[in-house]
């Protein structure tokens, strides 16, 4: 019996370490996705960094804009690739999309990603949403969750933000809160922290 001993306090300890070693890798794979921490999502460097300076809201804003200008034909390929990424679809003189931009952006710059940006407005021509380039695409990629106008047609209201993983649309978040009725209306600190925990939670989903 003695002479066993050793031998089962090696085992003992490789077993303990073992499952130390696998605590922590677990620890370290959550990590990720705590809501206000760095988050791995596809990277969206290959695109261009968005000009926001049209938004009402950017002048005085300190902190860099984390927009990636990408085509509806762009965000298809990323979603054919299987990606995940955050899109947000809209456009500077939208008053609710000017609400929504710099919360939206205060996520990013926390969690460390780009979004995603569809200039909805991007050509002049463009007098509706529906009016884009490859709006059928759109359609496509993101109908499901498009409300129906008065026509009974699929319609891309604005702001508008759209949660994809794997290449798969699993949420979506139209507007800003609820209880900002009236665009003119600033959101109150209340509102953005609302605003801003949405957000984040949608993309904990993803990530």
């Amino acid at each position: 019996m003695p002479s066993r001993m050793p031998k089962l306090v090696v085992v003992s300890c490789a077993l303990a370490l073992a499952l130390a070693l696998a605590a922590c890798a677990g620890q370290s794979t959550q990590g990720g996705s705590a809501q206000g921490g760095q988050t791995n999502l596809t990277s969206l460097e290959a695109y261009p960094v968005a000009d926001m300076s049209g938004y009402d809201c950017a002048p005085g804003y300190d902190t860099a804009y984390r927009f990636r200008t990408m085509t509806v034909a762009e965000v298809a390929a990323e979603m054919d690739k299987g990606s995940t990424f955050v899109l947000y679809a809209g456009y500077n003189h939208c008053p609710w999309c000017n609400s929504m931009l710099n919360p939206l952006n205060d996520v990013a710059t926390e969690r460390g990603i780009d979004i995603a940006y569809i200039d909805t407005r991007a050509d002049p021509s463009w007098q509706s949403n529906m009016d884009m380039a490859d709006y059928d695409l759109f359609v496509e990629c993101f109908g499901d969750v498009l409300e129906l106008d008065d026509d009974g047609k699929k319609h891309l209201y604005v702001p508008h933000m759209f949660f994809v993983k794997d290449g798969k649309l699993v949420g979506d978040h139209p507007g800003t809160v609820s209880s900002q009725e009236n665009s003119s209306d600033p959101l109150t600190q209340a509102q953005i922290e609302e605003l801003k925990g949405i957000i984040n939670e949608h993309i904990d989903a993803i990530a």
